[in-house]
């Protein structure tokens, strides 16, 4: 059976802004103090700045590996909430009625298209969605189930 909607994460998620400009900041200053004290570049200043840039992106590629699994599936008649790399998990509810949906969203959640999106349920089950691309479209889909 094919969903009617598939909320999937941003990619722009795993990029976190305050890391990602501290390495490039620590990278930069490992490059250029040497140049400033000394007037050359050491070898090893440059291997220790590839050696951070490697690490960070290593990192990165796992975040987004990671934020890339996981998926929420909205059917006519139930939610199904899939997450997992290696070991899969797969979370059913019941998809009886929305009582409120509400997007959060920072400037550079907004810049790049995605948000956190809350769906109240009634029932038990509240739907949190962090990173989601495209939330407004998600809202417009839920509202015309309410």
């Amino acid at each position: 059976m094919k969903p009617n909607y598939v909320a999937k994460k941003s990619a722009w998620a795993a990029l976190k802004f305050w890391p990602t400009l501290i390495v490039v900041v620590i990278a930069a200053a490992l490059i250029v103090v040497p140049i400033i004290i000394s007037g050359a570049i050491n070898t090893y200043t440059l291997i220790g700045a590839a050696a951070l840039l490697v690490v960070y992106l290593i990192f990165f590629i796992c975040k987004l590996i990671v934020l890339k699994c996981d998926k929420v599936e909205f059917f006519d008649d139930k939610v199904v909430q899939k997450s997992g790399v290696f070991s899969r998990h797969e979370k059913q509810s019941v998809f009886i009625g929305i009582r409120q949906v509400e997007i959060h969203q920072r400037l550079l959640q907004r810049l790049f298209k995605y948000g956190t999106v809350t769906v109240d349920v009634i029932g038990h089950w509240d739907i949190d969605l962090t990173n989601v691309k495209f939330p407004k479209r998600l809202r417009s889909y839920l509202a015309y189930h309410m």
